[in-house]
């Protein structure tokens, strides 16, 4: 994660249990700093690596302004962030704001821009995580793999969108 170039960003995602980002608890993150699959980090929290190690080991690289970070809704991952004490700097692109600067009267979710801009459809959440439950309930190889597409959709939607 020493990349530093505002022109390529790392794209950054988090998995939580809840679409509210004041009751949301972390239960993974996601990395991409490139395209390929070895370029795509998934890092499930609770089960195998514990909450605390996982913010003490990523917040210096979150709070860091010098490493450029893309996200999908930036301000839900922010407060995520900040409810578990890491503070997030260095976003430089948010890609449901640039699509929506973009065209205000599209939807901007990720799977619409996928849709959109590279004509397919990713696996939706509703796919994954069965009514009633949350995404802790997902096991860690199909969690990978959504969050996987959703940070490859973001980080190529990064390079299509720049405004």
């Amino acid at each position: 994660m020493a990349h530093t170039n505002p022109a390529a960003p790392v794209a950054l995602d988090t998995e939580t249990t809840d679409l509210n980002p004041f009751k949301a608890q972390l239960v993974g993150v996601g990395l991409a700093w490139g395209t390929g699959l070895e370029e795509l980090a998934y890092i499930p929290i609770g089960q195998p690596l514990p909450l605390e190690e996982v913010l003490a080991a990523l917040a210096p690289w979150l709070a860091s302004a010098s490493h450029p970070k893309a996200l999908q809704n930036a301000k839900y991952d922010r407060l995520v962030l900040l409810r578990h004490g890491l503070p997030l700097k260095g976003v430089v692109m948010d890609t449901l704001l640039a699509d929506y600067l973009r065209d205000a009267g599209e939807r901007h979710s990720l799977d619409e821009l996928a849709q959109r801009h590279f004509g397919f459809k990713p696996t939706g959440f509703s796919d994954l995580v069965a009514k009633g439950e949350n995404f802790a309930s997902v096991p860690v190889d199909a969690a990978a793999l959504y969050c996987g597409c959703l940070l490859y959709t973001s980080d190529a939607a990064d390079e299509g969108l720049g405004v």
